[in-house]
């Protein structure tokens, strides 16, 4: 059956998260310690009801996140202007297909998610995923 929200999703620049999307960022916030992971699950929900917009570039592999005010969403404490935060391997056994996805903030906000490769053919029903995080407490 073709799944057209998915093929709508990765075509048009949506302000709305891919499943794909939220599987990762809720990936990341299930692997961080309770302080860190409240203020992710604050900027996913932010990403949610205060985006401005979500940009996709090349099939959906950059995907930068663009927010109405900045300010009201609580950031993470960090000394650089842009960090990596987090990478997600996610591997599809029933494609092969394999990506990573590196996890990007600006200003202790998140930014943007990088994929190796299209996340478009990943079935998010059998897609595994292993998430490492470099953001520490402060």
């Amino acid at each position: 059956m073709i799944n057209f929200s998915k093929i709508r999703d990765l075509l048009f620049s949506t302000n709305k998260l891919t499943h794909i999307e939220r599987i990762v960022l809720d990936s990341v916030a299930e692997q961080m310690p309770d302080e860190l992971r409240k203020i992710m699950v604050s900027q996913i929900s932010a990403i949610e009801t205060k985006i401005e917009k979500i940009g996709r570039i090349y099939k959906g592999m950059e995907v930068n996140f663009y927010f109405k005010d900045k300010d009201s969403i609580p950031a993470f404490e960090t000394s650089e202007r842009t960090l990596k935060m987090a990478t997600a391997s996610l591997v599809d056994p029933t494609t092969g297909h394999q990506t990573v996805a590196r996890i990007s903030l600006m200003d202790g906000i998140l930014f943007c998610i990088n994929f190796t490769s299209p996340p478009g053919d990943l079935d998010v029903e059998h897609v595994r995923i292993h998430t490492r995080i470099f953001i520490n407490r402060k």
